[in-house]
């Protein structure tokens, strides 16, 4: 794909925003007791923060497909808060997962997106790449990824400066999560928790939620590529104890192996921790190809 076939969702309106904002952490919050820590985060407030981050693209993405009328169905795919999500949306008869990751860069410098990686996490044999042929969804006809990007925040002087959301959760809404992690232990449930959502509601009320987050910028969402079956193939593992496959994508190597195991992309414009099944973006179909209009509401096409 070009670097001018990506969409980008960069007009959304401030209100629209802090709703997508608020529905994610409150997301996050409420169902951190029933989510395994596959990153191995340590604490609380970065888990949440975690789950949030990830909520908002996915809240930016859908915000997209609605107001331009495109004809996604989110709802087959919804989970409560209590189980284990599946995929993101059904599209032209497929399955989607949608697969975001968070860059850095200097202020004033543009990244292209078409040169970032898209990742699927590869760590073990039951992780999310071994799931690319497995259907969750009845009657679908096969799975699909679509690769977005957000930038998380600028590089100054060599240093990340503050994220585009932070999140500062007070001691007794930390005890009542860490009280919860106890007896749940991040486990999905078979039934609905309803006394620990009803003092969920009591601990974390409308108030609560919008005393807890900070926005310090509004990032733009890149839509890129996708890649289905037939792209299977292309993908290579990098990162922990993985060969050094694609390094040479781009001049002076693509990205760096850190001591820990983990790569980072582009002279740190994005980490990845753990293994990936991973393929640049410029080699994927551009995801615009797939939908009937040339022009987007609250988007623009990059230049």
């Amino acid at each position: 794909m070009q670097s001018n076939e990506i969409i980008v969702v960069d007009s959304i309106p401030k209100d629209s925003f802090i709703e997508i904002v608020e529905r994610s952490l409150k997301y996050a919050l409420i169902s951190q007791p029933f989510t395994i820590n596959r990153m191995g985060i340590d604490s609380i407030e970065n888990k949440v923060l975690n789950i949030t981050k990830g909520k908002i693209a996915e809240g930016i993405f859908e915000f997209f497909c609605h107001s331009n009328e495109i004809q996604v169905n989110f709802k087959s795919c919804e989970t409560p808060f209590w189980t284990i999500d599946k995929r993101d949306f059904i599209f032209n008869g497929l399955e989607w997962d949608i697969k975001n990751n968070f860059f850095y860069s200097e202020k004033d410098i543009e990244i292209d997106c078409s040169t970032l990686p898209a990742l699927i996490p590869n760590r073990h044999s039951k992780d999310q790449w071994s799931k690319r042929n497995k259907s969750e969804i009845f009657q679908s006809n096969g799975i699909a990824y679509v690769f977005t990007f957000m930038k998380m925040a600028n590089i100054q002087n060599g240093k990340r400066t503050e994220s585009f959301v932070e999140i500062d959760i007070p001691e007794n809404c930390l005890r009542f999560l860490d009280k919860k992690n106890f007896k749940y232990l991040g486990q999905p449930q078979n039934t609905h928790p309803q006394k620990y959502e009803e003092e969920f509601n009591i601990v974390f009320n409308t108030q609560a939620i919008k005393d807890i987050y900070t926005i310090n910028s509004q990032p733009s969402l890149f839509i890129t590529g996708y890649a289905t079956q037939e792209d299977w193939v292309k993908f290579k593992d990098t990162g922990k104890n993985a060969p050094l496959n694609f390094i040479d994508f781009l001049p002076n190597d693509w990205y760096r192996v850190n001591k820990t195991g983990s790569i980072t992309f582009m002279n740190n414009v994005l980490t990845a921790t753990i293994k990936n099944a991973t393929l640049p973006v410029r080699y994927l179909r551009p995801f615009s190809k797939l939908l009937p209009k040339k022009s987007f509401t609250y988007s623009s096409f990059n230049e």
